[in-house]
C-alpha cells in the first residue's frame, strides 16, 4: 500500500495518455498535489466526456504501463487555440480535477467494483500495539533466566546458549489482530512490518496495523469509501480526536491475488 505522501511524490508530474475508446486521442500530464491536483490534456480536436446528471465523469488514463482511473472528475477549464507551427492547426487543452484517483486500476474493469479495501490510519498502533522484535541485554543474567531461555529456543536448533550477552526475541502473531463480521462485510486488522537499520546489529522491526474490510459481493468505490469513513469515525470517537487516513488500497475481484490499487481521495 502506497501512502498518500508517496503517491504525491511519485505522481508530482506524470506524463499520461488517454485510453478510452469513446474519446479522441489526447496526452498530457497528471500533477497530484492535494486540492491543487489537476490533469491537463491536449488534443488536435475537442475533447468530450460522457457526463452524469451531476456533471461528473470517469476517465481512464495510462502512464507507461500503469492504468490510472479518474472518478467523479470535473472539467475546470477548456481552451481552444490555433497553432501556426507548420501551418494553421487547431488544438484543444483541458484541465480536469478528479475527486478520486485510483492508481494501478484494472484496465478491463470499466466500473471498477471493489472486493476489499484496506487503509492505514494514523494512531491505529495505539489501539493494536504489538512488539514484533525485542532485544534483551543478558550480561550477568541469573541461571534461572538462562534455563527459561533454553526452553524457549527454536526446536531442532543444534547450538545452545553459552553465556549470551544479547538476546533477540521474535514474535509470531496471528494473521489477524482482530476479525469480526457486520452484515455482508468482514472487518479485520492485521499487521505489516517495516525493517529499518544500517546493519543487523542495529536492525529495528516495527509492526504497523492495517484495517481491512472484505465484502461478500463487489461494491462500488463510493460504497467502499463510505465503509472506511464509518470505521474511521469509530476510532475517532475512541481516541477523542480526528485520526488521519494515510493511505488506501483496494482490490477488485478481477485483479490477481497479490495485486492491489492505491487510491487518492481528493474530497
Amino acid at each position: 500500500m502506497d501512502s498518500f505522501a508517496e503517491l504525491e511524490k511519485k505522481h508530482e508530474r506524470r506524463s499520461i495518455q488517454l485510453t478510452e475508446a469513446s474519446v479522441v486521442k489526447a496526452s498530457g500530464y497528471l500533477a497530484v498535489a492535494r486540492d491543487r491536483t489537476e490533469v491537463v490534456l491536449s488534443s488536435s480536436t475537442p475533447i468530450s466526456h460522457p457526463h452524469s446528471d451531476n456533471g461528473w465523469f470517469n476517465l481512464r488514463l495510462r502512464a507507461g504501463v500503469e492504468t490510472i482511473l479518474l472518478q467523479k472528475a470535473v472539467s475546470i477549464h477548456s481552451t481552444a487555440f490555433a497553432s501556426q507551427e507548420g501551418g494553421l492547426q487547431r488544438a484543444t487543452e483541458e484541465k480536469i480535477f478528479p475527486n478520486i484517483i485510483i492508481f494501478n486500476a484494472p484496465s478491463s474493469d470499466a466500473e471498477y467494483t471493489v472486493k476489499s479495501v484496506s487503509f492505514a490510519l494514523s494512531g491505529l498502533r495505539q489501539f493494536f500495539y504489538y512488539q514484533y522484535f525485542e532485544w534483551h541485554g543478558l550480561y550477568g543474567a541469573k541461571k534461572n533466566v538462562l534455563r527459561t531461555l533454553r526452553k524457549l529456543r527454536s526446536k531442532g536448533r543444534a547450538s545452545d546458549f553459552f553465556r549470551p550477552s544479547d538476546l533477540y526475541v521474535v514474535h509470531h502473531p496471528t494473521p489477524h489482530l482482530i476479525r469480526f463480521r457486520v452484515g455482508a462485510c468482514t472487518y479485520s486488522v492485521w499487521a505489516r512490518y517495516h525493517k529499518t537499520g544500517p546493519s543487523w546489529n542495529e536492525l529495528r522491526v516495527e509492526a504497523e496495523p492495517v484495517a481491512s474490510i472484505h465484502f461478500d459481493k463487489p461494491v462500488s468505490v463510493d460504497d467502499a469509501l463510505d465503509r472506511v469513513w464509518q470505521w474511521r469515525r469509530l476510532f475517532n470517537q475512541l481516541a477523542m480526536q480526528t485520526l488521519n487516513i494515510d493511505g488506501i488500497s483496494m482490490r477488485s475481484d478481477k485483479q490477481p491475488v497479490f495485486a492491489e490499487s492505491s487510491t487518492r481521495n481528493q474530497s
